[in-house]
């Protein structure tokens, strides 16, 4: 399991994540005072091995430069680490460029006999549980969609083995997007040891074959963080865009939209739905997409949200939550 240090720096993005914020006097996460936290790594007196971590959020920058200013660790000045600052455009014209060579047809379950859209739907539903378990980052689930859709759309699967092949992906998203990732005893625990260690492994080795090794992708979510920047959010918006996200990973006809399109879609959503205007210049300027552009996805959307489905209940569940702000009751 992951060890207390490493919790408390989950819980510490969590936080930021969700509240985009920093912890002010009195802020509590989990069972981690977040404010307490964040002055210790602002002191630089320890915890400094997390910091690649923490710089992945734009907000947490802040606290990782007070660190660096103190204790110079790495390598790094404040001054340099400045310099990379500012480049949130630039990565998301950047992504916006990849996603059009990482397409996966909306077909990629034609060669399948055994698996079937709702069964894909179920492994994700559970996947969302699992994910919500281990309290890892949000993009850690969308590779983890990726990967199963990339190894579905070039390998014959066994019905038998669709979990193995579900799990495996959440394995691979987690070593590559997670500090405390975890050990291969809990993937097996998780499935309730249906399958075996050589299983799982054998599985990995096929499944990092089929994306040809491309781990980093353009998912839906890599769009949100500068969208919900550009557009100054508050924590409704931000959850309700991340439920409408997640409940659209369910959906095979989600591969019918780029990941920049579902992003905006959902946050134009999210920002009418909390009684925002849908979209504005600059939230269109930035992603290149005018409203006129989201309507036919925005009409799926929210008829994915709006279907009520017997076997899927993990992202209402997680979404009804007080931690993101019962954004799942919101009348859609």
């Amino acid at each position: 399991m992951v060890g207390k240090k490493e919790q408390k720096i989950s819980d510490l993005i969590d936080f930021v994540t969700i509240h985009d914020r920093l912890p002010a006097k009195g802020d509590v996460f989990g069972n981690t005072n977040v404010f307490a936290l964040s002055l210790s790594i602002q002191g630089g007196k320890t915890y400094h091995c997390f910091l690649d971590r923490l710089k992945q959020h734009p907000l947490l920058e802040k606290i990782v430069e007070k660190g660096l200013l103190g204790k110079k660790k790495s390598g790094l000045s404040a001054k340099k680490l400045s310099r990379t600052l500012g480049y949130d455009d630039e990565i998301f014209k950047t992504n916006q460029q990849k996603e059009m060579t990482e397409y996966i047809p909306c077909d990629f379950l034609k060669g399948q006999d055994e698996i079937t859209a709702p069964m894909r739907s179920v492994l994700i539903d559970w996947l969302i549980d699992v994910h919500l378990k281990f309290r890892f980052v949000p993009q850690t689930l969308f590779l983890t969609v990726y990967y199963i859709d990339r190894f579905l759309e070039k390998n014959r699967i066994a019905k038998n083995q669709f979990q193995c092949v579900g799990i495996t992906a959440f394995f691979i998203a987690s070593k590559f997007e997670e500090l405390a990732y975890p050990v291969i005893d809990e993937i097996l625990y998780m499935t309730d040891y249906t399958y075996t260690k050589e299983d799982i492994l054998r599985t990995e080795k096929q499944m990092l074959f089929s994306c040809d090794f491309k781990l980093t992708i353009s998912t839906p979510y890599c769009f949100l963080p500068h969208l919900i920047k550009i557009s100054n959010a508050n924590d409704k918006v931000r959850c309700t865009a991340l439920y409408i996200l997640e409940r659209s990973l369910q959906e095979q006809d989600c591969r019918k939209y780029l990941p920049s399109m579902l992003c905006a879609t959902s946050l134009s959503i999210a920002r009418e739905i909390n009684g925002q205007s849908p979209w504005t210049l600059p939230l269109k300027k930035c992603s290149i997409y005018s409203i006129q552009d989201l309507d036919t996805c925005k009409k799926e959307m929210l008829s994915w949200v709006r279907t009520k489905h017997v076997e899927l209940h993990a992202v209402y569940r997680k979404y009804k939550s007080n931690r993101y702000g019962n954004v799942s009751n919101l009348n859609f």
